[in-house]
């Protein structure tokens, strides 16, 4: 039974831990991204094309974006690649159908 209070006291010090390390990247001016982002989404068919805008700390345009096409008809996996960068908040325009 010690092992087993051990085993969980470690647990709950790594999600602390972890939790500390977010926050502290978060009061830095947000995280950095170098992966990919992906939603599953249904559209019509015909497509549509979905866009992601990531903020560096100037808010949301268009040169700080990555855009994906989506063929429709069915559920589909869109993924998207994010740049190595310092990104505070995220926004998914969900295309226009």
């Amino acid at each position: 039974m010690t092992d087993r209070k051990g085993t969980l006291r470690n647990a709950v010090l790594a999600v602390l831990f972890l939790i500390a390390v977010m926050l502290s990247l978060q009061a830095q001016g947000g995280f950095i991204f170098s992966s990919r982002l992906s939603v599953e989404v249904k559209v019509p068919s015909g497509g549509d094309t979905f866009q992601v805008f990531f903020d560096k700390g100037a808010g949301y345009n268009e040169a700080d974006s990555v855009r994906a096409e989506v063929k429709g008809g069915s559920f589909e996996k869109v993924r998207f690649a994010i740049p190595a960068v310092r990104v505070g908040k995220v926004r998914i325009d969900p295309g226009t159908r």
